[in-house]
């Protein structure tokens, strides 16, 4: 792999979150229910989280069951900071998604070429647009 292509996803893993920031919750992943939507218990509720400015394949899309195994894999059981930006549509809370020891959850996604970068919901989010360069074929798979 050349060494561009590995600095390029190192530095958008750990970038800070974006200032659009609204709050930040804390809370325990219990339930992976697609790639890019998880239940977090917080204050004693779960809440269904959307990843913000990611999009993965849905349940019956190809390679939706793998998308959210993969997401179960990296975020279930684990406590998580959640950087919110606000609701959906579906009354989903829009989060950066923070493991222990501060790797953003939504950027390994798209990393991973489980997701993509959602242009439409995450414009400004030049660390998305690094992790997309960086991944093996993300750049061609934008959505928005």
């Amino acid at each position: 792999m050349p060494p561009g292509r590995v600095l390029v996803g190192v530095l958008a893993l750990v970038t800070p979150a974006r200032a659009d920031v609204i709050s930040q919750d804390y809370g325990c992943v219990v339930s992976v229910l697609d790639g890019d939507t998880i239940e977090v218990l917080h204050n004693n509720h779960a809440e269904h989280i959307r990843l913000n400015g990611i999009y993965c394949p849905e349940k019956g899309q190809a390679y939706g069951k793998r998308a959210k195994h993969a997401t179960s894999e990296l975020v279930f059981g684990k406590e998580v900071t959640l950087q919110t930006h606000g609701k959906d549509k579906y009354g989903r809370t829009l989060a950066d998604v923070l493991l222990p020891g501060g790797t953003n959850a939504n950027r390994t996604r798209v990393k991973d070429d489980w997701c993509w970068w959602y242009r439409k919901y995450a414009p400004g989010d030049t660390a998305l647009v690094r992790t997309r360069v960086g991944s093996t074929t993300g750049a061609e798979r934008a959505v928005g």
